[in-house]
């Protein structure tokens, strides 16, 4: 390709290739077509990391991967037909099959993407030895004398594409709720979820971020860590729970919103993660349900004043992630009504619990929970419910 318009231009310049090729002083390295190969070689590994950094499907990534295979085998034999003597034909030939094993490394991966892990197939060749390998005989290439640039650096994952993995691993974790039929299947859920998020924080901790972006990195990877912790902890009482009870109880962990909340910031200074996935309607109504319940209860168990305020600050949090949710849920055109007024009570009733908190806060306990049971917004939200119900979607009252 490059090397045979590099030997044909040469030779309509009345030249035959030979004499028109010059050597690089104190190196055993023919300039011309070694060089373009090498080049092209390079550019062709740099285009596949970068395809594979962007990829945002499992079509994407396997499409990446297939192409990439056959032309970095191109590129290899560009490259080992290239002209070269001593060290530039021994780094030459390292070169050459490093591209190969990479080709092979891609190949074998393209043919195993998973569609709940895309990313685990490019982190695959992007953390192999093949790629590691092409960078050391690029680096002999250069050493013998061919212009030929380095690759990045791959020391650090890519921000972008590991946000969207904690992301990822959080809807994988809210479908995976939505559809288990036992308590067993909630603790299986838990565990897994628990060894996907804890790896995925580890990556996400080691993506190359500037300073500015630093702290909301390492915000969403602890994040991510103690919703590891906290579901692997919490697996073996689910599994001796009933259904509804383990469901509740793993949708209502605090680190969830920590971890929304780091994702969302990530989003605001500008990082490319993946949106969230949109739940149907009775999932996200569920939760919400949840979420307003789990509140309530822990107002009710506060020992002190100071203690209500701080779990309605908590309690307005939660609810109000669990308001976006419900907000941007797939449904039917006949729940949309009921759908808009269930995700305005539940920010009305965050308002609420927020405004109230600083009031209360060095009262004494009584008045604070009255101040709770006074709460407008619940039976809005209790409202809202029924008509969801009387509607065909399968959410139960709060059970206050």
């Amino acid at each position: 390709m490059l090397a045979t318009l590099a030997a044909a231009f040469l030779v309509a310049c009345g030249g035959d290739g030979g004499d028109a090729v010059a050597t690089q002083p104190g190196t055993d390295v023919t300039q011309g077509d070694l060089e373009s190969a090498a080049r092209a070689g390079r550019d062709e590994v740099a285009g596949l990391t970068e395809q594979l950094r962007d990829a945002r499907s499992s079509d994407d990534v396997s499409a990446a991967l297939a192409q990439g295979a056959v032309e970095l085998r191109e590129r290899a034999d560009e490259v080992e037909a290239a002209e070269a003597e001593g060290d530039a034909a021994e780094a030459r030939d390292r070169f050459a099959a490093a591209l190969r094993s990479l080709a092979d490394d891609a190949e074998a991966a393209a043919a195993d993407v998973a569609e709940e892990d895309y990313q685990q197939a490019g982190r695959t060749v992007l953390g192999g030895d093949a790629l590691a390998e092409v960078q050391r005989a690029i680096d002999d290439l250069r050493a013998a004398g061919v212009d030929v640039e380095e690759l990045e650096a791959q020391t650090g994952a890519d921000l972008s594409a590991e946000a969207s993995r904690i992301q990822a691993e959080l809807d994988t974790l809210m479908r995976d709720l939505s559809t288990a039929r036992s308590s067993d299947d909630v603790a299986d859920a838990m565990e897994a979820a628990a060894d996907r998020l804890r790896e995925a924080a580890d990556e996400l901790a080691a993506a190359e971020a500037g300073a500015e972006l630093e702290p909301a990195r390492d915000d969403t990877a602890d994040a991510a860590r103690r919703l590891a912790d906290e579901l692997e902890a919490a697996a073996p009482a689910a599994r001796d729970a009933d259904l509804q009870q383990a469901l509740a109880d793993a949708r209502a962990m605090n680190a969830i919103a920590d971890v929304r909340r780091g994702l969302d910031e990530l989003r605001r200074r500008g990082v490319d993660v993946q949106e969230a996935e949109a739940g149907d309607l009775e999932v996200a109504a569920r939760q919400a349900r949840d979420e307003v319940d789990r509140a309530l209860t822990d107002l009710r168990d506060a020992r002190s004043a100071g203690d209500v305020a701080d779990r309605m600050e908590e309690g307005a949090e939660r609810i109000r992630s669990a308001a976006d949710e419900v907000e941007a849920a797939e449904t039917r055109s006949d729940t949309e009504d009921a759908q808009r007024r269930l995700a305005d009570a539940l920010r009305d009733l965050a308002d609420e619990l927020e405004a109230a908190a600083p009031e209360i806060r060095d009262g004494n306990v009584a008045q604070a929970l009255q101040r709770v049971q006074a709460l407008e917004a619940v039976n809005e939200i209790d409202a809202a419910l029924q008509e969801l119900r009387a509607q065909g979607v399968d959410v139960p009252d709060l059970s206050r």
